[in-house]
């Protein structure tokens, strides 16, 4: 349902008029997605990065190329120490899994490092953009 309301949301959208909000931490884990089902609720998710590479091309991605996201990834300084006692992936592991997906709804390797394409937010900062005018 989600994947088809976000293909009607962005059919027809030009010159970044259109801003999409991921807030990674309520998306990463997935039973019913264009890849089947997915987890990164684990400290190394180097097996579902991996089945992504391989298969992108054959998932039913909507074309993002025109849509500035917003991608919010939530970081804890509450960690274990122990890497055993982690349950979620690397800051570096999520923005992996997110390239990934992102390449294959029809971004450009560049818009992913370039703030008008693709914004990070992991400090509970928003965007300017999302700030009210004065």
């Amino acid at each position: 349902f989600a994947r088809d309301k976000l293909n009607e949301m962005v059919e027809g959208v030009s010159n970044n008029c259109f801003d999409l909000v991921i807030i990674s931490d309520m998306v990463e884990e997935c039973s019913d997605g264009p890849f089947g089902p997915i987890s990164l609720n684990k400290p190394d998710p180097q097996n579902e990065i991996e089945f992504v590479r391989r298969n992108g091309k054959t998932a039913s991605l909507p074309n993002l190329s025109d849509v500035r996201i917003t991608m919010i990834v939530p970081i804890s300084e509450d960690r274990p120490f122990d890497s055993n006692l982690r349950r979620t992936p690397s800051h570096f592991d999520l923005k992996e899994f997110w390239r990934l997906i992102l390449r294959y709804c029809g971004f450009k390797e560049e818009w992913f490092w370039d703030t008008n394409h693709v914004q990070w937010v992991s400090n509970g900062e928003l965007p300017e953009r999302f700030k009210p005018r004065a």
